[in-house]
């Protein structure tokens, strides 16, 4: 019934742009939790629309967006209808990939700000952190050496 689609299976790093050039869509058919689903957000910010199963906790953020459809696992008719939607609408596809582009990095990190949220936590945890005076680091230094505190002789 669409026998342009291809089931690659497992790809290698490399193989996947290649496949992902030629594509009018991901399909993510998950009948299991995808907690976060990467795939998913990989594909969009490369402009590829999406059709995922409700299981992925993105798939109403997907819809909502406008970059991509949802469907049960348990209507495949409902992916029927999405395969053939997808398969013969250029103009959504068209759309669906501009939502694609401004949308989806919304939902995930970039490189700048994981590194300013890992920097908010260890600044939290310093904060917290009691810092020795510099008395107390002498007194804990000579302890280690077997040298005695000057409060012993006071």
């Amino acid at each position: 019934k669409f026998p342009h689609a291809r089931l690659t299976g497992w790809l290698q790093p490399g193989e996947i742009a290649q496949y992902a050039r030629k594509a009018r869509a991901l399909i993510v058919p998950s009948r299991v939790t995808e907690p976060f689903g990467l795939v998913i957000l990989e594909a969009a910010m490369s402009g590829l629309p999406v059709i995922v199963s409700d299981s992925a906790y993105l798939s109403t953020d997907v819809e909502h967006l406008g970059f991509g459809r949802r469907f049960s696992v348990n209507d495949p008719h409902r992916l029927v209808e999405l395969l053939e939607m997808f398969s013969h609408d250029d103009s959504l596809i068209e759309k669906m990939s501009h939502k694609a582009y401004e949308h989806a990095p919304s939902l995930c990190h970039t490189a700048a700000s994981w590194t300013d949220a890992h920097i908010d936590v260890f600044n939290q945890k310093l904060s917290r952190a009691s810092v020795p005076s510099s008395r107390q680091l002498e007194a804990r230094e000579n302890a280690l050496r077997g040298i005695p505190s000057h409060s012993q002789f006071s």
